[in-house]
């Protein structure tokens, strides 16, 4: 299989207030290689920050209902709703 989950976690992470700021992690294998997404939603700012494997890929303050984050990895592009 070219894609295998691995794992996924849910963590508040705000830096005074744990609740404020929130990170997904979803980490997965994909033609064999491991990465990892990070996605930070603030509840305060409304910022939302994704990382792929550690580098930003996407980072805005647009937030809302039906919002979708493109991000390639390779050939592939994944789509986080």
């Amino acid at each position: 299989a070219r894609f295998k989950p691995i794992h996924f976690d849910e963590a508040n992470v705000g830096r005074r207030i744990k609740s404020t700021k929130k990170k997904l992690c979803w980490r997965f294998e994909l033609d064999g290689k491991e990465h990892v997404i990070d996605f930070y939603i603030s509840r305060l700012s409304g910022k939302r920050t994704i990382l792929l494997n550690g580098d930003i890929k996407h980072k805005t303050k647009h937030a809302g209902i039906g919002v979708t984050y493109p991000i390639k990895l390779n050939r592939d592009i994944f789509l986080i709703v």
